[in-house]
């Protein structure tokens, strides 16, 4: 943790933390996934493994980029922006090309998983990130299977 300056909390869930924190060496603004993660807890560990094991092996520029893991499953990806912040900004809703174009993207990012034998199992607002230019990331697969 001594390469990464903490800037703010990103949000808490049943499962974990999500922190964003700037890279000290290369400058990158990363997010870092603290799992409520314990050597008792087998539902809590299968989860974190779940997760790890998916972001591993999906390699897709429009899937949350695994950059690395740290001991008590810790785990690192790119924050951008999610759906639900977007929705929060528009409150007269999302222009229908708009929505076209994110519900398309977000098959194809499906489709990606499929083919690689992966199910996210948790699809919501929450987990699917927008990029400035409305390019879709997806993100948590904690449910993975």
């Amino acid at each position: 943790m001594d390469n990464y300056e903490s800037l703010h909390l990103v949000g808490a869930g049943v499962y974990g933390t999500v922190s964003k924190y700037k890279d000290k060496v290369s400058g990158d603004i990363v997010a870092i996934k603290q799992c409520k993660y314990t050597k008792e807890n087998d539902y809590l560990r299968l989860m974190a493994t779940r997760e790890l094991s998916a972001l591993q092996r999906l390699k897709h520029d429009n899937i949350v980029q695994y950059i690395d893991s740290f001991s008590h499953d810790e785990k690192l990806f790119i924050v951008d922006r999610n759906m639900l912040d977007l929705i929060k900004e528009m409150p007269d809703g999302v222009p229908v090309s708009h929505i076209r174009r994110l519900i398309y993207q977000l098959c194809k990012r499906l489709s990606c998983c499929h083919g690689n034998g992966i199910i996210h199992r948790d699809i919501k607002s929450e987990y699917i990130l927008l990029k400035d230019d409305w390019q879709v990331k997806l993100c948590d697969f904690g449910f993975a299977q």
